[in-house]
This record gives structure tokens, C-alpha cells and sequence, in this order.
């Protein structure tokens, strides 16, 4: 997949894109790099399939999904409401 930013999304946002999500390792390095660049994230994880997801806003406001594997879990993640 290539992503190019041509400018920022519009307001309020309307169509089919919500956000983008991938597969990811390394879940302890994703979350620092995030905190290395002040990127806000939310880290849950799916109810059923206990798949550990973070949430994070790219610089132009698209939101991104990364999914990670139940085994790397980590002690400040909220669970899933559904």
C-alpha cells in the first residue's frame, strides 16, 4: 500500500474512510517510538480474539490502526467495549 498526503482531510470527514489498519510487531517499541515523537495513543485489546490494537491520529489527521498478537500484551491497555 503506498499513502501519499496531498493535504489534510476534510471536515467534518464523510465517506468510507474511518482509518487504515496493519499487522505489527513489537509492541513495546511501537509505543515508545509514539512517545518519542508526543504521537497520542490509545492501546485496547479486542475482547474475543484478544488482539492488542493501538490507535494514533498520522500528522495529517488520518487514524491508524496497528494490530498485535494477544502475546504482546502490556499493563496499560483498556479493554474493548465490544
Amino acid at each position: 500500500m503506498h499513502i501519499v498526503a496531498w493535504g489534510p482531510l476534510p471536515q467534518p470527514r464523510a465517506g468510507v474512510l474511518d482509518h487504515m489498519a496493519f499487522g505489527a510487531t513489537d509492541l513495546p517499541g511501537t509505543l515508545d517510538k509514539l512517545k518519542q515523537h508526543a504521537i497520542d495513543d490509545e492501546l485496547i485489546h479486542q475482547l474475543g480474539s484478544r488482539v492488542r490494537q493501538v490507535f494514533f491520529h498520522d500528522p495529517k489527521g488520518a487514524k491508524i490502526e496497528l494490530d498485535f498478537a494477544p502475546e504482546e500484551s502490556l499493563s496499560r491497555e483498556t479493554p474493548a467495549t465490544s
